[in-house]
């Protein structure tokens, strides 16, 4: 009879622990915490920011920044999205980074969400140090939006809020150009006066120092 009981137990948990249904519109909220330096360790101010992404066209569609307080990491972030019935399939990607003095030095690796329920708790995403933004770097500013590009060794480092593209010279280009090995739509274009840039294959505004 115990075994009964204990049957019945097992599978009410099991029950417990299926994962939630897909999302069919609403609103999408995402919690976890960002994992990285020390706390107490920075030395300086620093911010961070957590960005939800269409996986597919790479927009923005929701963030939240905050300056790190003392005792952090960890930083406890929420995001909220509203999803329609139309986009209840999208894709999404999530991705972190923390900045000191207005440049990018720890980011997460992206974490995919393909099937999202109401509410995920997505746990711990770690923010691993990086270095940036290279010698010889420039702040540009593209029609408003700022982006730093900077030198390491024969390549060029592009670094755009949380992205950061780490692009190789095509041979033979005047005014020299920096391209993506795996996607030369995303590409950096330098002239005496500015740059061309280009995030998958969305091309800015031309870009001034």
């Amino acid at each position: 009879m115990a075994w009964r009981v204990a049957l019945a137990a097992a599978l009410a948990l099991a029950g417990c622990a299926q994962p939630l249904p897909p999302l069919q519109g609403g609103l999408l909220r995402i919690e976890g915490r960002l994992e990285g330096p020390a706390p107490g360790s920075l030395g300086v101010p620093a911010q961070w920011v957590v960005e939800l992404r269409d996986a597919e066209g790479d927009r923005v569609l929701a963030e939240q920044r905050g300056t790190v307080a003392a005792g952090q990491p960890p930083i406890p972030f929420v995001l909220t999205h509203e999803v329609t019935a139309a986009a209840a399939a999208q894709r999404y990607t999530l991705r972190a980074a923390l900045q000191l003095q207005g440049q990018v030095r720890w980011l997460s690796e992206p974490r995919a969400i393909e099937t999202p329920a109401a509410r995920l708790d997505i746990g711990s995403l770690p923010l691993l140090p990086i270095t940036h933004p290279g010698g010889f770097a420039s702040t540009l500013d593209c029609g408003g939006q700022r982006v730093t590009v900077g030198y390491l060794g024969e390549q060029l480092r592009l670094s755009v809020g949380t992205q950061v593209h780490d692009l190789v010279a095509v041979r033979g280009s005047t005014p020299p150009r920096f391209e993506r090995a795996d996607d030369p739509s995303t590409f950096v274009q330098l002239d005496e006066h500015g740059a061309m840039v280009s995030l998958r294959g969305r091309l800015l505004a031309r870009c001034s120092r």
